[in-house]
This record gives C-alpha cells, sequence and structure tokens, in this order.
C-alpha cells in the first residue's frame, strides 16, 4: 500500500534546517527590538532631563537678566548723582562769578541815574548826556538780564534735545566765566567754525565750563602769557573741539586716571574730582562721541607754548 504521508529524510533535514534559520532570525529580529526599545526609552529618558535642564538653565538666565537691568539701573543712578554733584559744586563757583560779573553794571546803573538825577536837578542836564546816560543804563540792565538768564539756563534740567551752534554755546560758557579771565588777566585764544550740533546744549555747556576752569587752574600761577586756546573744527567728517592752555602740561603717567571719578591732583578742598568724569559721561552717553587729553604744544604771536589739550569728538549731524 502506497503511503502518501511518507517524508523522506532529505525533506525533513531541510524543513529542520529552514525552522532553525526562522528561529535564529526570530531571536535577532527580538534582540533588536528589544535595543530599540532600550535606545527609545534613554533617548525619552534624557530628553525628560535635557528639558528639566533646560528650564533651569532659562529661570537662571531671566534672574540674570533682571540681575543685569537693576545693575544697570543703579549704574544710571550712580551716573546722574554725579552729574548733579558737579553741577552743585560748579554752582558755587559760579555763584561767586555772577556777583563779580554784576556788580560792575550795577555800579554803572547807581552811577549813571545819580548822574542824571543831579544835573537835572542843576538844570544843567543836555539832551545828549541824557541820551548818553539812559543807553549805558539799558546796556548794563541788558547785560545783567543775559547773565541772569545764562546762570538759570545753565542749571535747567528739564530741557529737550534741539539743533544749536557750537560757537553760541563756546560764546555762553566764556561769559559764565568771564569774571575770572578779567580778575586774572586770562586771554582766550579762538579758532572756531560754526558748526551745528544735536543735543541739550546746556549739558555741553557743563562740559567746556569745566574744562574752561580747569584751564584757569592751570594757568593763574603764571607770571605771564595766560592763555586758553579754543578751536572747532570738523576733521574726517567729524566735529573736533579743542581745549588748551599755556600751563605747561600734566604728567603723562596720570592720562590713564584722569577721567576716573573722584580723581585729583588738586587739595580736597579745592576739588572733588568728579568734572571730568561727569565731563566723559556726557560725551559719550549725551552726544555719542568721545573725550581724550594729551599734552601738546600751540603757537601764538610766534610763540610757543606747552599745555594740557582736551579734545573732543562728536558724530557730526
Amino acid at each position: 500500500m502506497e503511503n502518501s504521508d511518507f517524508v523522506s529524510k532529505e525533506d525533513y533535514e531541510e524543513l529542520q534546517n529552514r525552522y532553525n534559520d526562522l528561529e535564529v532570525r526570530h531571536r535577532n529580529l527580538h534582540s533588536s527590538l528589544q535595543s530599540e526599545d532600550e535606545q527609545i526609552s534613554t533617548l525619552f529618558s534624557k530628553n525628560i532631563t535635557s528639558t528639566r535642564a533646560n528650564k533651569r538653565f532659562q529661570t537662571i538666565m531671566k534672574q540674570s537678566d533682571k540681575q543685569s537691568k537693576n545693575l544697570l539701573i543703579i549704574n544710571q543712578k550712580q551716573e546722574e548723582l554725579l552729574i548733579e554733584q558737579s553741577k552743585m559744586a560748579s554752582m558755587g563757583e559760579m555763584l561767586e562769578d555772577i556777583s563779580h560779573q554784576m556788580k560792575q553794571p550795577l555800579s554803572l546803573i547807581l552811577t549813571s541815574s545819580s548822574t542824571l538825577e543831579l544835573k537835572k536837578e542843576m538844570n544843567i542836564l543836555s539832551d545828549k548826556e541824557f541820551l548818553d546816560f539812559t543807553n549805558k543804563i539799558t546796556e548794563a540792565t541788558n547785560y545783567l538780564s543775559d547773565t541772569i538768564d545764562n546762570f538759570k539756563n545753565f542749571f535747567d534740567t528739564h530741557q529737550d534735545q534741539e539743533k544749536f551752534s557750537l560757537t553760541t554755546i563756546i560764546v555762553k560758557s566764556k561769559q559764565l566765566l568771564e569774571s575770572k579771565f578779567k580778575n586774572k588777566n586770562i586771554k582766550i585764544v579762538h579758532e572756531l567754525n560754526d558748526i551745528l550740533l544735536i543735543g541739550i546744549p546746556n549739558s555741553l555747556i557743563q562740559v567746556i565750563t569745566n574744562l574752561l576752569s580747569n584751564s584757569i587752574d592751570a594757568i593763574e600761577k603764571n607770571r605771564s602769557d595766560k592763555l586758553i586756546f579754543i578751536k572747532s573744527s570738523l576733521e574726517n567728517d567729524k566735529i573736533c573741539i579743542e581745549f588748551g592752555d599755556s600751563g605747561g602740561g600734566i604728567d603723562e603717567s596720570i592720562f590713564k586716571d584722569i577721567f576716573h571719578a573722584h580723581f585729583t591732583t588738586k587739595e580736597k578742598k579745592e576739588g572733588s574730582g568728579v568734572g571730568l568724569h561727569m565731563s566723559k559721561i556726557i560725551v559719550e552717553k549725551t552726544f555719542h562721541g568721545a573725550i581724550t587729553v594729551s599734552n601738546k604744544k600751540f603757537f601764538y604771536n610766534d610763540k610757543t607754548y606747552t599745555g594740557a589739550c582736551f579734545k573732543i569728538t562728536l558724530p557730526r549731524i
């Protein structure tokens, strides 16, 4: 009888080999899937850790940013305080100056009015004399009014940026210190170009008066040739303003410290050391410029003079 279910030895061995091969593939597939599961699990775990670290980093950055802003605010307030401190120091000096500036025109007004009254009583006042004396009184009164306005405006802190003439600002700065120039026989040598600026005029006046005051201190003990040199020009599309004097110059070893707050070569009772630091802040932050110092030779009336030179460089409009 024929047995159709009979499997030969060769067929059996082939089936066994196929089964073994499938089992090996199954194990490899299972191992591979298990490995991928472990990798996915690891990545997921790392992602959680990374997210936590990222949140922590963001928290630290926010705290750091807040601290930086607080430091900026504190620094700005300190700078504003230094500027006000410098203004108050200037006020003490300028109150003395304004009293000197007012004495002469007040004396002229008093003398003119007394003379007018006397001549009128004696009936010897001519029309020409009357006009001459009244003109003198008017001129003296206008001078006093301008002087008061200059001092009042100098301490006005509520000013907006505007377009103004550099030459006009230099002239106003000189007028604030006019009595010192006269009393100490100081001559101002100009070389000015009338240039337009944009900014707060009083801030620049504060810088200029401070630099002029420093020059006065440097040359007031000179026996002769007390000179201050002021020059304004355009260089490489920049506005340059130079303030020099015949005071002999500054020790170059202090150049690096001269603009630091409270640094001064004067006695404590003579200077606070905030003037040049304040000037640097105003030039850099209000006018977006720079201020430097050097020793320089100046030529005037066929003579050579050596002195400190403060140079302000500002962007052109």
